[in-house]
């Protein structure tokens, strides 16, 4: 059963989201989604995350992560979003590939390469993990392949050849697996401090996503610590339609945090 603050945060979100000023034309936003459709936690519930990527192929231009940085999102155009999947778990594969392909959306999931073919182990559960063939069929089908280390460890002071050896290693295995490049990253934790983002970019990354929540700006955008919007078993229909709005800048001001 869902706690009642997230009942509050639905209302909040709802109002907000149907204000006329919140509008969505010309934004930006980067979804982030863990597992989908098993018994998790936090895990997305099946029907809930086609209802969402439902909505969000009705009112938004949905691409890849790879595609987003030349994309044009004028004023006039609908909001542009990229869905994105951490950690390359099964579960994305049997549960979210099916609605994706079924809705034709295409999404940008971040492997962790040191679990392919084996179990992704988190701080609370761990689960089944994707096999090559299913990593190299969804690159087929044309969703996008990121890299998210080998290890899943937090970047965040380690040593430069430690950071380093993570990220190249994982670009390099899965660049083998899909034979093709890998230019988009996901800082496990989102946890990253200068020396790591110095090496998203030395690595040839042109992009890597954090977990810090907002918006992508709509200038001086920084494409190496890349902000995403989080979404779990804990937000609602209405909250999702607000957080995927201009609305989410008006509640973290609401809140204090903008």
């Amino acid at each position: 059963m869902r706690h009642p603050k997230y009942w509050i945060k639905d209302a909040v979100f709802g109002t907000l989201s149907l204000l006329e000023s919140w509008q969505t034309a010309g934004f930006r936003a980067i979804l982030l989604y863990h597992c989908v459709g098993v018994d998790l936690p936090s895990a997305v519930p099946l029907k809930l995350f086609r209802r969402q990527m439902a909505h969000l192929k009705s009112n938004y231009d949905v691409v890849p992560l790879r595609d987003f940085k030349n994309r044009e999102n004028s004023n006039g155009s609908p909001g542009l979003v990229a869905v994105t999947l951490d950690d390359g778990t099964l579960d994305n594969y049997t549960q979210a590939l099916p609605i994706l392909e079924d809705l034709d959306l295409k999404a940008t999931f971040f492997i962790v390469t040191g679990c392919i073919g084996g179990r992704y182990r988190a701080t609370y559960y761990e689960t089944p993990a994707m096999n090559k063939r299913q990593i190299r069929e969804l690159s087929l089908r044309g969703h996008e392949i990121g890299a998210h280390t080998v290890h899943h460890l937090s970047l965040r002071g380690l040593a430069r050849e430690h950071v380093v050896a993570e990220m190249r290693d994982s670009k390099r295995r899965l660049e083998d697996l899909v034979e093709h490049p890998i230019t988009s990253f996901s800082y496990p934790f989102g946890h990253f401090d200068p020396q790591a983002w110095s090496c998203a970019r030395e690595a040839g990354f042109l992009s890597a996503t954090t977990t810090y929540e907002a918006l992508v700006p709509r200038q001086n955008v920084d494409w190496w610590a890349l902000p995403r919007i989080g979404v779990d078993s804990s937000v609602g229909m209405a909250q999702f339609r607000g957080k995927v709005s201009p609305a989410l800048e008006a509640y973290e001001r609401l809140r204090g945090r903008r």
